[in-house]
């Protein structure tokens, strides 16, 4: 689990552990005298993919404010932006 600074407490990472989850809380400097630790660096490179494929889906206005009442609609709404979005990047490797 990864969280920001923000998140930098002992109750949240209680819930991580309780949860079953590994922590990965980077040290907030302004609330702690912790030295930071080197974070893992597969977590990283994990994160680093999943918050581009949510940038990614963020550029399609419509999946960033839920608009729609119903789920379905929106979870269409964020297949056809997954599905343009995969569009676009065969696009761009082919040229």
């Amino acid at each position: 689990m990864n969280l920001d600074p923000g998140f930098d407490t002992n109750a949240n990472k209680n819930i991580c552990v309780e949860l079953g989850l590994n922590p990965n809380i980077k040290v907030n400097p302004r609330n702690s005298k912790k030295i930071a630790v080197a974070p893992d660096k597969q977590t990283y490179k994990q994160r680093y993919v999943n918050e581009r494929a949510f940038a990614w889906e963020d550029t399609y206005r419509r999946t960033v404010v839920r608009y729609e009442v119903y789920a379905r609609n929106n979870l269409a709404f964020s297949y056809m932006a997954a599905a343009l979005t995969i569009l676009r990047l065969i696009g761009s490797a082919a040229v």
